[in-house]
């Protein structure tokens, strides 16, 4: 006897059959001679003589019982696994956000120790240039020259650190002209040695005919003095510093991976013999606040500058490393079809150097 829940859907589907021709296949329940009712797959085939018509039905009753019991264990194992993943899932999305919250904490110590560090270095000048200004003026001495430099220099550079918290953020305001990187490039090279010292040796791979790039050229200086200095960190014991210019064309793939329309830009790598990043450290590279150098040592916003600067320049910068084989940081900027301007690089003759680099 039919189960009174399974019974009308078994006849619907065996009269559907009977009209049809086409097999029977349904699982239902029967009751078994122990008054227990007990899943069973009942099966038929319709037999045909050699005209087609049916002439008898040939058909099976198995007992799944077993299968039906199964299926329902596996049904529930499956539920309570899905269970305990989302529980699981929840505990790691838990402990991860108090991990970025604590990342955030170690974040503003790292700045607030840098920026204290760094501005008190450029207050300690300008301070002490006036004190001994206001001395040497009660003393009758003309020859205060050096104390106002001292402390404009040291005015200056509170204001960098302000400009590089900007560019930082993002919310600096850049004034891109068409760039000869190239031209660029080489105005500094005077300005690079002397500032890298006798250990590192300065070479170029400028690209003949390269394109015009579109950027900030006194941010770009910064940039690419700031890459230097971080290499010549990298190298203590000296090697070799190699700065190269390349053109570049993104196809639509190669370009979505980076988050950059398609087309042509401007490859511009610093690279070093140095000791290298491990995958941990060169994956939070640019993040803001984060330095390797210990506390008061750096704000941590010398690379997450040069991201900026990458992002807000319609550009991108990626960092190609492993520990003992040196540190390349490429940066690509959208070309520009327009002739360069005139005095690109403020390193030139009549123009000023820039910034202190951070770190």
């Amino acid at each position: 006897m039919f189960h009174p829940d399974d019974q009308a859907r078994a006849w619907e589907v065996w009269r559907g059959c009977l009209a049809t021709g086409a097999p029977y296949h349904i699982e239902y329940r029967l009751r078994h001679h122990s008054g227990v009712y007990r899943w069973v797959l009942g099966r038929a085939q319709a037999v045909r003589d050699e005209n087609g018509t049916i002439t008898r039905w040939f058909g099976t009753c198995t007992d799944i019982q077993d299968i039906v019991d199964a299926r329902e264990v596996l049904a529930r194992s499956r539920h309570e696994l899905e269970q305990a993943v989302e529980e699981r899932t929840g505990q790691l999305m838990i402990a991860e956000e108090r991990l970025r919250q604590a990342h955030k904490m170690e974040a503003v110590g790292q700045l607030t120790g840098g920026i204290a560090h760094d501005f008190n270095n450029m207050l300690a000048v300008i301070i002490g240039s006036l004190d001994m200004l206001e001395r040497r003026i009660a003393q009758g001495a003309t020859d205060l020259d050096r104390y106002i430099v001292a402390a404009k220099d040291g005015a200056t550079r509170a204001a960098a650190l302000t400009q590089r918290l900007l560019g930082f953020a993002r919310q600096q305001p850049l004034a891109p002209v068409a760039l000869d990187i190239n031209a660029l490039v080489s105005g500094m090279i005077d300005l690079l040695m002397r500032t890298l010292g006798e250990k590192v040796t300065v070479e170029t791979r400028l690209q003949s005919q390269l394109a015009t790039a579109l950027a900030d050229p006194n941010l770009l200086e910064n940039v690419i003095l700031n890459l230097s200095v971080n290499a010549r960190d990298a190298m203590p014991d000296g090697g070799r510093l190699t700065i190269e210019t390349a053109n570049e064309t993104l196809d639509a793939a190669a370009a979505g991976e980076l988050g950059l329309a398609p087309g042509d830009y401007v490859a511009l790598t610093v690279a070093d013999t140095g000791s290298g990043m491990s995958d941990e450290v060169a994956a939070r590279a640019f993040d803001p606040f984060f330095t390797t150098k210990g506390v008061g040592k750096g704000t941590g916003l010398g690379l997450s500058q040069v991201f900026g600067f990458a992002r807000q320049s319609g550009g991108h910068v990626a960092i190609d490393t492993a520990p003992g084989r040196g540190t390349r940081v490429t940066l690509l900027l959208p070309r520009h079809d327009a002739p360069p301007a005139a005095n690109d690089s403020a390193t030139e003759a009549g123009g000023s150097a820039p910034g202190r680099p951070m770190r």
